[in-house]
């Protein structure tokens, strides 16, 4: 492989790292602060930020109520216990986010839900 070959294969190399370190730069809800988005953030930012929701509910109110899987943990964790697997009996719960719209389409209320 000669010098020219190996240059354009390390600028391919760095243009590929860029892509993907950039392809993930959605918010985590984990560390948005959820307070100071009450009153201006509306459903639509969400679904921009986050997708569709996994599921939604209007309430008669006509509050809208939305939950985004943020961390799927339902397979059960297993051990190893001399040479072999063993289930612990411990099933990890599913991590949501509830966002709540009210009327005028802002976000009225938010929470974390464990399923």
């Amino acid at each position: 492989m000669n010098l020219r070959h190996l240059t354009r294969l390390m600028a391919l190399g760095a243009l590929v790292l860029l892509l993907l370190g950039s392809s993930g730069c959605k918010s985590k809800p984990s560390t948005i602060k959820w307070d100071q988005r009450v009153g201006f953030y509306t459903y639509e930012m969400a679904v921009d930020e986050f997708g569709r929701p996994a599921t939604q509910a209007k309430l008669g109110d006509d509050t809208l109520v939305c939950q985004w899987l943020i961390r799927n943990r339902s397979s059960k964790t297993y051990k190893i216990l001399y040479g072999s697997w063993m289930d612990d009996g411990h099933e990890q719960m599913d991590e949501f986010l509830t966002l709540s719209f009210g009327t005028e389409g802002k976000l009225r209320a938010w929470k974390t839900v464990y399923k």
